[in-house]
């Protein structure tokens, strides 16, 4: 019966580490050039039936919302708000708490956001009364707040189809802070350089 469990679990602790690690490639490799399949029905004649599927987490989130699944979409919202907030911190070499192997990539939306507006409130970036608005909009939002809407433990939500589609709506606006309006690129430390406290766009336009 052990032995049993144990090998449960590891199959499990198995396609956890895989769906991580395809998360991973969604963000890292160029969005227009992934095509997305769904596996169907199988049949003798045909074998497995490939359907064509969302081709990102936020369309992803729409169609479930267009099907009236909101606990799911839920769920799938906060995964979006996580993956949003990881990004800018990567792409800004916020300092986050040291932590260990997968531990690492697990982080939550509070902590992210936490890391985020004390790198901020540091270089003095984004401070306008529209922008602070706009951070504490997400960080008070209900489904980094909400249990049910957790993407490690999925279940009923109280939240409503208007609540997730005014968190999409604040999402695209808060995207919005990082890009440069002149060359559209995001502020990254890539394009810094190493000296600089403030991280830049391409063009040296939006400086973060």
């Amino acid at each position: 019966m052990v032995d049993r469990y144990e090998a449960q679990v590891a199959s499990l602790q198995r396609i956890c580490a895989e769906f991580e690690r395809f998360e991973q490639l969604k963000r890292d490799l160029p969005q227009g050039q992934w095509a997305f399949k769904e596996a169907g029905r199988w049949t003798f004649e045909r074998g497995i039936q490939l359907i064509d599927t969302h081709l990102s987490l936020r369309q992803e989130i729409e169609w479930l919302l267009d099907t009236n699944r909101i606990p799911l979409a839920a769920n799938r919202c906060r995964t979006l708000i996580e993956a949003i907030l990881k990004k800018r911190c990567e792409k800004l070499g916020v300092r986050l708490e040291f932590r260990i192997g997968r531990s690492s990539d697990q982080r939550e939306g509070a902590e992210l956001i936490d890391g985020l507006v004390q790198y901020l409130k540091t270089n003095q970036s984004l401070r306008s009364p529209e922008q602070k608005t706009l951070f504490n909009g997400v960080k008070s939002d209900q489904l980094l707040t909400n249990i049910g809407s957790h993407h490690r433990r999925l279940e009923a939500t109280t939240l409503s189809r208007g609540d997730i589609e005014v968190t999409l709506q604040d999402l695209d606006e808060f995207e919005a802070l990082f890009v440069c309006a002149k060359c559209g690129k995001e502020a990254n430390k890539d394009y810094t350089p190493r000296s600089a406290k403030l991280k830049q766009c391409e063009c040296g336009t939006l400086r973060i």
